[in-house]
């Protein structure tokens, strides 16, 4: 959430960025929603313009991290699996 603070200046509170991240919403969409929200702002009247870049953090920092840790889990996990049976 730091790069929606240092680029767009987005800056919760740590307590709000805890709620907003400990779950997360489903999408980057609602994800900055729930940012906006919490800033105060109406996420209706926020203009494409300054909505687009803050859901492409969102999505790369949010979401696509987060796919990305989980297929690594997932191939560190088979790699060790396969390195037992002497693969």
């Amino acid at each position: 959430m730091g790069e929606l603070c240092v680029k767009l200046g987005y800056c919760l509170p740590a307590n709000e960025q805890d709620a907003i991240l400990s779950k997360p919403p489903l999408d980057a969409d609602a994800f900055v929603d729930a940012v906006l929200i919490a800033e105060g702002r109406d996420p209706y009247l926020i203009s494409k313009l300054e909505r687009r870049p803050m859901v492409e953090i969102a999505t790369r920092l949010v979401y696509n991290d987060s796919e990305h840790r989980q297929s690594q889990s997932r191939s560190s996990v088979t790699a060790e699996h396969s390195s037992r049976r002497g693969f």
